[in-house]
Formats: C-alpha cells, structure tokens, sequence
C-alpha cells in the first residue's frame, strides 16, 4: 500500500521511525525493512539510534524526539512511527506539549507497553504511562 499511495498521488512524506527498548537496529528488523521501502519509494527517512537504549533516561529520549522533529523537511507530509517504548515517548511528549509536535501529520504507535511491564523494569520504570486528561 506504501507504494501505492505514493505512485497514485505523487504525495512524498518525511517519516520518523523510532525503536524501543533494547533495540539496537539490528540490520533483520522490520524497522529497516520499512526504512529501506520508504526510502527507495523516494520518502525522506530518518531512523535514529537513540540514546542508551538497553538503559534509557525519558528526559534524554524527549531530547532526542524534539530534535528529531525540528529535522524533519517541512516540505512533505511528516509521519512518526513509534514502536514499543518510543509509543511511550511519544505520549510523554504530547502530555509535556514538546514542541514540534504540531507539525507532525500522522502517528503510528505500534507495540506500546502495558504498564506492568513498565513499571516492572527499573530500566524503564520512569517511562511509565503519564496521566491523562479527561474532558468530562
């Protein structure tokens, strides 16, 4: 479907791609395979490794994830793809109102963590689920 939309419209994005936990962009996984699609599909792709990721600190990922954001190409559609504690990240970081956010167009959140498991690693405990706002 990638290609698809992408020869139907001509429409080329700026996509994000974020690893979780422990991940250390081994060549095998479905993140490359999707980086390397979207990029011979003619998409900007930017796929980090962020910092620490066996032992990562929140404030350090949201440092990241902010500048990761402000390098996205304003000229194109901006799409994240977040998978498991990047998920988080990303919910941390609407909760906080990071900014550049606003100018993200879509968000995947794939695999997200459940809370026990994040409150039973202390390698990830401080990512724990931020609290959410009810509208009622």
């Amino acid at each position: 479907m990638i290609g698809h939309m992408t020869t139907t419209t001509g429409l080329r994005r700026s996509f994000l791609v974020l690893h979780g936990w422990q991940n250390h962009r081994p060549a095998d996984h479905w993140q490359h395979w999707l980086a390397d699609r979207l990029t011979e599909r003619g998409h900007a792709v930017v796929y980090p490794q962020l910092p620490d990721p066996d032992d990562p600190v929140l404030e350090v990922w949201l440092g990241e994830l902010a500048r990761r954001l402000d390098g996205l190409d304003s000229g194109r559609e901006r799409v994240v793809v977040a998978h498991s504690l990047s998920t988080v990240l990303w919910l941390h970081a609407v909760a906080r109102g990071l900014p550049g956010l606003d100018a993200v167009d879509r968000v995947l959140l794939v695999a997200p963590p459940s809370a026990p498991v994040l409150a039973g690693h202390p390698e990830i405990a401080e990512f724990a689920l931020p609290p959410t706002t009810s509208t009622a």
